[in-house]
């Protein structure tokens, strides 16, 4: 997301951090929980108030940082460590001279020490291949002393999943609270308010088309497969940061028939069952260039044909033109106990209708 050179690095931060791990299985033989406690920190290095004037004129002076993470996981002899590095970038919501609440989004690369092995670690159905993307969303709230010294609190998700390029995959999902002290090494707190209001409000209709290759299930039934599909969005910009509307999904996918039936092979799943419609709430924040889709949806038809019908979208994407946009994009299905269940990676090029028929998209 953003790239740092040592002469940009005017922060420091070190920060403690612990929560809830939800496991995406239970032990197999006595069906016992997962789920349990992590602890861990980040230490990252940044710079606050990047951009031209311009974009600090409506985003304000946002905090952007390269952050180096260790967590220890609960039952560490299944789940090893999470390591990771993730560039972030923290969107100022309120700020003045000492108090800062921000929104803050992560996404980068973490490595797993421990992984799925059928003989020696069959419980660990989260993990199964040791580079993964990681995804972190929180809230920061932040307290600037009279010298260079700050001090932080935050609240978020940590998300790790390699995307089912690789099977098992039922992902790892933190729930943390983190603390810490940081130091500003420039002479004094650049303040510089956002201005997210637009004068007139505007729609945006965009659409992207995308590709995602699949694993399922385990061993010698592992099924892989290519899905397909096409994505696209009617928003209504409430402001320059922020944009909320519909969404609908059509997909080419065998997923859906091989959980209705598990003995199925791919090539055994008929044409006519791997179309699908979804429908959901689309919503999207932009940073300059870069944007942050966050979509809620479920499947509209056929209902009869789908077991688990509510899924999310997330990601990050990139306006290389006026109207030409690509990305990298997650879906996660939320199962029936409530939890989010890695789907796909989407790798994913799209369009913004030209600005004649929609007003000004950007």
């Amino acid at each position: 997301m953003v790239l740092l050179t040592k002469g940009q690095i005017t922060r420091k931060e070190f920060s403690a951090l612990s929560g809830y791990h939800f496991a995406s299985n239970n032990v197999w033989e006595t069906r016992q929980s997962l789920n349990g406690i992590p602890i861990g920190f980040d230490y990252s290095i940044g710079k606050t108030g990047i951009g031209s004037n311009a974009y600090k004129k409506i985003y304000g002076a946002q905090k952007a940082m390269l952050n180096f993470r260790v967590i220890k996981m609960n039952n560490t002899d299944t789940f090893g460590y999470c390591l990771a590095v993730l560039p972030s970038v923290n969107i100022p919501l309120f700020t003045n001279d000492k108090h800062t609440i921000s929104a803050k989004v992560a996404y980068g690369i973490n490595f797993n020490t421990k992984l799925f092995r059928e003989e020696t670690n069959f419980d660990n159905r989260a993990i199964s291949s040791p580079i993964n993307f990681g995804f972190d969303l929180a809230a920061e709230y932040e307290y600037q002393t009279a010298s260079k010294r700050y001090y932080h609190l935050s609240t978020g998700l940590y998300h790790v999943s390699n995307g089912s390029l690789h099977m098992p995959n039922g992902g790892i999902n933190i729930i943390y609270l983190k603390a810490g002290i940081g130091l500003n090494q420039t002479p004094e707190k650049a303040i510089e308010t956002s201005h997210y209001k637009l004068e007139t409000q505007k729609w945006r209709y965009w659409n992207y088309g995308f590709a995602a290759y699949k694993q399922m299930d385990y061993f010698s039934d592992m099924k892989e497969f290519w899905v397909f599909g096409f994505n696209q969005h009617l928003n209504y910009r409430i402001n320059h940061l922020y944009s909320i509307g519909l969404g609908a999904d059509v997909f080419y996918d065998a997923t859906q028939s091989l959980i209705n039936e598990p003995g199925k092979n791919v090539y055994e799943v008929m044409e006519n069952e791997k179309y699908f419609l979804a429908l959901g709430l689309s919503q999207r924040f932009d940073l300059g260039k870069l944007f942050l889709p966050f979509g809620i949806y479920t499947y509209a038809a056929p209902l009869k044909e789908v077991k688990e019908p509510i899924y999310i979208r997330f990601g990050l994407g990139y306006q290389f033109s006026k109207n030409w946009f690509i990305g990298s994009f997650f879906k996660g299905t939320i199962n029936a106990n409530g939890q989010l269940k890695s789907d796909f990676m989407e790798w994913s090029i799209g369009y913004s209708l030209p600005n004649a028929i929609f007003g000004n998209n950007r």
